[in-house]
């Protein structure tokens, strides 16, 4: 047992430089042609990076997640245990104004968990960088914003779909929604 563990010591300590080094080495094509670079605005670069770390960390997935799913959760919630009005002075007050409570309540799931809360925080020691950045602290809070807004558009037009449907609005209210 000592004699191939000797060996295997000898072999990988003259061969080990070598085969380090040769798996660093990339070879290019010598047809390359130069083109300009794609650049995308600091904003979009900056989304970019949201979207990677959201997807990439389950404690941000939950996080930031939370709201928009307890806002159709809530919705379908409250359309489901909505009981109908016995008398008619009570349709006619309630009636009109359940379609805004729905809406309201839904809006203020979307409020429960913004974004840039959760991001920063869990950025943590690495929020140095960014900081450093030739980057204005306002185009970080409009991609960590617009990024939240990217999460919640599918949930909207969810919610919206939902409420329509179960409230009979009129397609003026529909797009006003």
């Amino acid at each position: 047992m000592i004699v191939p563990f000797v060996l295997l010591i000898v072999f990988v300590g003259k061969n080990f430089l070598k085969a380090n080094m040769r798996a660093k080495i990339t070879f290019t094509n010598k047809n390359y042609k130069l083109k300009e670079q794609k650049q995308n605005s600091k904003i979009i670069s900056l989304m970019k990076r949201d979207f990677k770390r959201f997807f990439s960390s389950s404690a941000q997935v939950l996080n930031i997640g939370i709201g928009p799913i307890m806002s159709t959760i809530m919705l379908v919630f409250m359309i489901f245990s909505a009981q109908p009005g016995t008398g008619a002075e009570e349709q006619a007050i309630f009636g009109d104004l359940q379609p805004i409570m729905l809406l309201l309540s839904a809006g203020f799931a979307f409020g429960l968990m913004p974004s840039t809360a959760s991001a920063i925080s869990l950025e943590g020691k690495n929020f140095w960088i960014l900081k450093s950045s030739p980057i204005k602290t306002k185009d970080v809070f409009i991609s960590k914003i617009l990024f939240y807004l990217i999460i919640c558009f599918p949930f909207i037009i969810i919610n919206t779909v939902i409420i329509s449907i179960m409230s009979n609005l009129k397609i003026l209210n529909i797009i006003l929604v």
